[in-house]
């Protein structure tokens, strides 16, 4: 390949990344999974990534990534697994570097299938599964980000000036909903993203009735968002609450919703006059508050540990366990 080793894999990065292919589409063709990059958000955190591996390979002498070899990427590992100890980072931050190459793999026998005569197959598979069980040395968070939880959520959201961040504030707090699922996307929806009526209303356009929470027994009202990538997630919400926001929605026809970055600037002075303000805390910190207790209720409800995982994450609208494990760690 030409280039410089960062341009090079940028150019592997590329071959992998279908920008405009729907990922709902791919993941029915590879079992669940896509197996390609389909926004630029993602391909510049793979990209990051992988910096630490150009200034290796180019400390070794190595000028020409598809020189790359499994015993190579092992080594890698190796040294960036002790990098990682040396610091105390996170577990998290050395399973993305993992999670990363892979990419880098999949771009590699993409672009050796398409300009080599004979193709070279690249497979990382096996040393990057190696490293699976070695990265328990890590903790799970860092120091810094030992809990992105908020100690005191109920003061937060007292302290939010307008109504409506009051309530959306709220239905993340008590139902794990992301900023999209209560109205603000950080990316433009087309119309916005409003919390309505029809959110919390079945095909026949009437109210879903109220049903006990199938962990705590209380009753809960069931509606739907629509969150991140579009995915359709069903929540439950307290009795109360339901009311609360139904009522404000009867109010404002245009429904419950706000710009992010209004949003976001609310929840972050709330998060400074209640003393709760860390650096990696946002509005995503409600999540994390609604995983652990959601977590702990799971246990208490006398489900095991990998059920209550499955359970929480489901409700969290992550596509693995393992995803949710880092809420609760």
């Amino acid at each position: 390949m030409r280039g410089s080793l960062k341009t090079q894999i940028t150019a592997a990065l590329k071959c992998c990344t279908r920008i405009k292919e729907s990922r709902h589409k791919q993941k029915q063709l590879n079992h669940g999974r896509s197996p390609f990059i389909h926004s630029m958000g993602t391909f510049d955190k793979t990209a990051r990534r992988l910096w630490p591996l150009h200034a290796w390979l180019g400390s070794r002498g190595v000028k020409d990534l598809e020189l790359l070899t499994d015993d190579l990427v092992r080594r890698y590992l190796d040294d960036r697994l002790a990098y990682h100890l040396e610091r105390g980072n996170s577990r998290q931050a050395f399973k993305v570097e993992v999670a990363a190459l892979g990419n880098l793999e999949r771009g590699l026998n993409l672009f050796s299938a398409r300009h080599r005569a004979a193709p070279v197959r690249y497979d990382f598979s096996k040393a990057r599964s190696s490293f699976t069980g070695r990265a328990r040395k890590l903790p799970r968070a860092t120091s810094e980000y030992e809990s992105r939880a908020l100690s005191d959520p109920m003061a937060l959201i007292a302290a939010l000036e307008e109504p409506h961040h009051k309530l959306m504030a709220a239905l993340q707090y008590h139902c794990g909903c992301r900023t999209e699922g209560v109205g603000a996307p950080r990316r433009d929806y087309p119309g916005g993203n409003p919390l309505k009526k029809e959110n919390f209303a079945g095909a026949e356009g009437r109210l879903l009735p109220t049903q006990k929470d199938p962990v705590t027994g209380e009753r809960v009202r069931p509606f739907w968002t629509k969150e991140k990538g579009g995915k359709v997630a069903w929540k439950y919400c307290p009795e109360a609450l339901a009311r609360e926001v139904l009522r404000w929605i009867e109010g404002h026809p245009e429904g419950l919703g706000e710009s992010y970055a209004v949003y976001l600037a609310a929840v972050n002075k709330a998060m400074r006059e209640t003393c709760q303000t860390v650096r990696g805390r946002g509005t995503h910190a409600l999540r994390f508050n609604f995983a652990r207790r959601r977590y702990k209720q799971c246990l208490l409800a006398g489900m095991g540990d990998e059920e209550a995982k499955r359970f929480v994450s489901q409700e969290m609208s992550h596509n693995r366990p393992d995803i949710t494990e880092g809420y609760y760690g």
